[in-house]
């Protein structure tokens, strides 16, 4: 019995870290977030929502006007083309071809407003030709990008013209093309051989 003594406070020796170590007070995990930590979090990602959607409305907003926009531009062309919700086409343009390239040299239709193509049948519309739309009873006319001259007479005496936008593409406007057009606007971008020509013939001006 004596001889078992030494052994058990042995045993208890051995055992006594382990027993303190099953006795120490639980640390908190650094790596874990603390309540204030995690408030922070919370409100950071509520602001984030709250901007999204308010991005997300101000998009819908915006495309919504847009649309609106265009649906506005539809409704006014179509009014000035009455002719053309009758299922075919409001205008049916006469060209000629020179080096696989257009030039525009009348047209068929009673529209008022035209809106001219930049490609005929595949063709690249370069010019206005001469006397192309003389006297026609136009009161609006917007020009192609990509179109380079303008030729003699050719809107000569369209006396009800009041704009015409013109690309700046354009390189050459002939003799006497806007004659005959007292209420004529021509409207061209700033600096602009366009812009240029107007100014030089005293023609009423807007720059875009």
């Amino acid at each position: 019995m004596k001889k078992s003594i030494p052994c058990l406070i042995l045993i208890l020796l051995l055992c006594l870290p382990c027993l303190g170590a099953c006795t120490k007070p639980a640390t908190s995990d650094p790596d874990l977030p603390t309540s204030e930590q995690f408030a922070v979090y919370t409100e950071r990602i509520a602001a984030l929502e709250a901007e999204l959607k308010r991005q997300q409305e101000e998009k819908y907003i915006s495309d919504s006007l847009y649309e609106a926009k265009i649906r506005a531009l539809e409704s006014q062309l179509n009014i000035q083309r009455p002719d053309s919700g009758s299922g075919e086409a409001a205008v049916v343009y006469h060209y000629q071809l020179k080096e696989g390239k257009a030039t525009i040299t009348g047209f068929e239709g009673t529209a008022k407003f035209l809106n001219l193509p930049d490609t005929l049948d595949g063709y690249p519309v370069v010019a206005i030709g001469e006397r192309a739309f003389e006297g026609k009873e136009l009161t609006a006319v917007v020009l192609p990008e990509g179109l380079e001259t303008i030729e003699w007479f050719a809107f000569y005496n369209c006396a009800s013209l009041s704009e015409v936008s013109l690309p700046a593409s354009l390189t050459l406007i002939g003799h006497a093309v806007f004659d005959g057009c007292p209420n004529v606007t021509l409207c061209c971008p700033a600096g602009s051989y366009a812009a240029q020509y107007a100014q030089s013939y005293g023609l009423p001006l807007i720059k875009s």
